[in-house]
């Protein structure tokens, strides 16, 4: 057998991406984790699972209504192509995109 090259299953985290990493577990703290529990304890108060609780709807409003002040708009904030180089977008699915997301996936 040849030998592995170790390299390969060296999981730990790049200099690179501690920034991002950092931003992303401040972003959970300070704007998911006030509201978290109390939406999943409202999963339990659901007679169809497949359905919304009212008051999920008022705190995802809200989740929006929070980023839309801080000047994301309406949709997710995007990066711009540059950065993301060929990396999938973050823009939702929707029945005008996805037609050209399934030609994509097919090239």
């Amino acid at each position: 057998m040849t030998e592995l090259n170790t390299e390969l299953f060296d999981l730990t985290m790049s200099e690179k991406a501690k920034p991002l990493f950092e931003r992303v577990k401040k972003h959970l703290e300070e704007n998911v984790a006030p509201w978290q529990e109390e939406f999943e304890a409202l999963n339990k108060e659901k007679t169809d699972r497949w359905t919304w609780h009212p008051r999920q709807l008022e705190l995802l409003e809200g989740a929006k209504a929070k980023r839309a002040r801080r000047g994301c708009g309406t949709s997710s904030c995007r990066m711009p192509r540059r950065a993301r180089g060929s990396a999938i977008s973050t823009m939702p699915i929707s029945r005008r995109n996805s037609a050209s997301i399934r030609r994509a996936l097919k090239r």
